[in-house]
């Protein structure tokens, strides 16, 4: 075993996957400032909705989409003619408000500091921003650890297509069964891994999926004794 691939969001941070559920109160008066008559519940619904539509496509194709791509379909939801600019930073500052939420694991970084130590580290995400994801492994100290980041909106596909798993073992210089994935989502951090010929180790901690015992994780701190590695 050479290499460890790391998912990021749910991984290696915690965030809140429904954006119906957050507010996004600058990214409302700058969508009225470009004309948007609605509230801050109708801008939220509007943009889950608009959102929503894309990600049901995306999961189908699985092509990424853009966070300009969201901005645009949220301005023909509301019927706004905006420049591209504006499309630009409405997507721009709805990314930043939602940012906010996003938190390191508590000892992540420890963890990751002492697994580069035996292993090369990747990180394979898929994110609708190309900077965000190496920003804030920048900010967590992680990011000088790792071998590489593999981004969905960079590569095109997204997991669990096959390829963005290739692209990443193939910058890390490892065949597939030299190394390891971690992850908390079964299709695009266990199943699709798994398929492209990688050991997989899933975080799971209510035993939702049918995978065997010892590949099951309660959270990304669990990886060294999985490995059976002295991450202390």
């Amino acid at each position: 075993m050479k290499a460890l691939l790391f998912d990021f969001f749910g991984t290696l941070v915690e965030y809140q996957p429904d954006r119906s559920r957050l507010g996004s109160p600058r990214s409302h008066e700058l969508a009225r400032s470009f004309g948007f008559a609605g509230d801050h519940e109708t801008f939220v619904r509007t943009w889950n909705e608009a959102s929503l539509v894309l990600e049901r496509t995306a999961r189908r194709t699985l092509r990424e989409f853009s966070m300009d791509d969201a901005a645009a379909a949220f301005a023909a939801a509301s019927n706004l003619d905006l420049t591209e600019h504006q499309v630009a930073a409405m997507g721009t500052s709805f990314v930043s408000e939602w940012a906010c939420h996003i938190q390191p694991v508590p000892g992540v970084g420890d963890l990751i500091h002492r697994l580069a130590e035996h292993w090369s580290i990747a990180v394979v995400s898929n994110t609708h921003v190309l900077d965000m994801v190496p920003n804030m492994l920048d900010d967590m100290a992680i990011l000088p650890d790792l071998s590489t980041v593999t981004l969905s909106i960079g590569h095109g596909w997204m997991k669990p297509h096959s390829s963005i798993y290739t692209a990443a073992l193939n910058a890390l210089d490892c065949s597939a069964t030299e190394a390891v994935f971690i992850g908390d989502n079964y299709e695009a951090d266990y199943a699709g891994p798994t398929r492209a010929g990688m050991h997989a180790l899933l975080i799971d901690p209510e035993a939702e999926h049918p995978i065997p015992a010892n590949h099951r994780l309660s959270s990304v701190l669990d990886v060294a004794e999985a490995l059976e590695i002295d991450a202390h």
